[in-house]
């Protein structure tokens, strides 16, 4: 924040001789080289060390707001939680469309059986052996038909919360431009107040050098003089504790937006309309509360979760039914007996249909219905049901709560620009009318018919309604930013009149 300019110098002293020689000539030939490399070498080494350190850049409040949006790490896990919220109504979306599953295997299989066969009264057990590879390709599906509304309920519950995750970014990316505005408008404010305490410090030093030679003729005190100084470390004290503050504002402001605060920064002022006409249309109470209600993203929000909750309900209910689906499938499969031997003769194979024939031709499908219920769900849903029903009104107070919240919020930043507005009107006419007395008092101070204690207090009540000036017109602007927040809008206070225009119509 601070430039910082490091800057180093060399000297060099050649030694005097009293004639020249061919020594002390190449000496000061390698000296005079030497010197310009080295010249060369910091001039260089400063530049690049200034351009490090010393870079100076511009930032607006909108160039403020976008840097904080782009960096917070807040709005982005807030971003990927929205994008997790639509994933999942996809995947719910996946739930109506029929399960289509394929399975195919193929196989080799060789054994050996005994058999008993029966020849006359005597009994013969035979070992018979086979050989064979098969393989087999089957296609089936699935459809639901009615599963108690569980599968919609799913589908409507996730996109309630996809819409209500919408809403609730929305509000972060105001809650963001609100923080990041309110340390803008203070960094502004504290480095006008440097402007005034330099102002404060250059009339109290130009006072002192001219009591100082008044001293010296007479016609003015020693004591005078110490305390007139005394006035100006005060002064010096005030700047520097000025100069702090408004380092500590812009150090808050940098850090809040996530960027080099290595770099030097100067906030460029933005526009403050501190004409009544900019004021009066943004306190009219009953008709902003309407606007918050309509706009307000965080209200919004709290409606489709309300939903949400609502279709939660109907899904824990969907224990209740039975579930009836569409079950299909269908398949082709063939075996080739490669060996087979019987009461140890090996069989002739060759009668067998080919193998690609029996898989076209051998083949088996099925369809059919299935219901099933499962009853024990049914003591669970209650439950279930119940606790869906309770987060439902549970939502619902919420909203209320926050409706009354956004009520008050309302009324107290309304109240609050009226007695800004007040305070920056008043202190615009004790400024006007300090300044004038103290305008005065100091061309009667240098005339001598006023003392110090009289110029003294009169530029202690200037500098202080001047001071008091940069504090409300700023705390005006702020106000206002209240205000805007406070009702919902990302954009400014010209673009809310006209809304409030129209509602004053209706």
């Amino acid at each position: 924040m601070l430039k910082h300019r490091i800057q180093s110098s060399i000297y060099f002293t050649a030694p005097l001789t009293k004639g020249p020689s061919m020594f002390g000539l190449f000496n000061y030939a390698l000296f005079q080289v030497l010197l310009f490399a080295f010249s060369l070498f910091g001039s260089a080494l400063y530049g690049q060390s200034t351009l490090e350190q010393v870079q100076h850049k511009e930032l607006t409040l909108e160039e403020c707001i976008e840097y904080g949006l782009a960096k917070s790490l807040d709005f982005s896990k807030k971003k990927l939680a929205t994008d997790i919220a639509g994933i999942q109504v996809i995947q719910n979306y996946f739930n109506f469309l029929p399960v289509i599953s394929a399975s195919a295997d193929a196989s080799l299989s060789s054994g050996a059986r005994l058999q008993q066969y029966n020849s006359g009264t005597n009994i013969i057990f035979s070992q018979n052996l086979s050989d064979s590879y098969s393989a087999s390709a089957k296609l089936s599906g699935s459809l639901n038909l009615f599963d108690g509304l569980n599968n919609i309920s799913k589908y409507m519950s996730a996109l309630k919360d996809n819409e209500a995750s919408k809403y609730t970014l929305e509000r972060a990316k105001e809650d963001i431009m609100y923080d990041i505005t309110l340390k803008f408008f203070q960094a502004v404010m504290d480095y006008q107040l440097i402007s005034s305490s330099k102002k404060n410090l250059e009339a109290i030093s130009a006072t002192v050098r001219q009591t100082e030679m008044r001293v010296k003729t007479g016609i003015r005190t020693e004591t005078e003089l110490l305390q007139q100084k005394a006035e100006m470390f005060n002064s010096e004290f005030l700047l520097l504790k000025a100069q702090n503050q408004y380092e500590l504002s812009l150090l808050a402001l940098l850090q809040t937006i996530n960027i080099d605060t290595k770099h030097t920064y100067t906030l460029v002022t933005p526009t403050i309309d501190t004409t009544k006409e900019a004021v009066e249309p943004l306190t009219e109470i009953s008709i902003l509360e309407n606007i918050a209600l309509q706009n307000r993203n965080d209200l919004k929000s709290r409606d489709f979760i309300i939903e949400k909750f609502y279709w939660q309900e109907i899904q824990a209910r969907s224990v209740f039914f039975p579930s009836l689906s569409l079950q299909g499938s269908y398949g082709n499969n063939a075996t080739i007996a490669t060996r087979t031997v019987v009461f140890g003769k090996e069989q002739d194979l060759s009668t067998q249909p080919p193998f690609l024939d029996q898989l076209r031709n051998q083949y088996n499908y099925s369809f059919g219905l299935n219901l099933s219920w499962n009853i024990t769900n049914i003591f669970l849903g209650v439950f279930q049901t119940k606790a869906a029903a309770y987060q439902t009104e549970s939502t619902k107070l919420d909203k209320a709560i926050l409706i009354q919240n956004i009520q008050s919020d309302v009324a107290k930043a309304v109240l609050a620009l009226k007695a800004a507005y007040k305070e920056m009107w008043v202190a615009n006419k004790t400024y006007e009318a300090t300044k004038s007395s103290y305008e005065q008092t100091d061309e009667r101070y240098k005339m001598g018919s006023a003392t110090w204690v009289d110029l003294q207090n009169n530029y202690r009540n200037f500098f202080k309604s001047e001071t008091d000036l940069i504090r409300a017109k700023m705390n005006l602007a702020l106000q206002r930013k209240v205000l805007i927040h406070v009702t919902g809008h990302l954009s400014t206070d010209q673009q809310l009149i006209p809304i409030i225009k129209s509602f004053e119509k209706k």
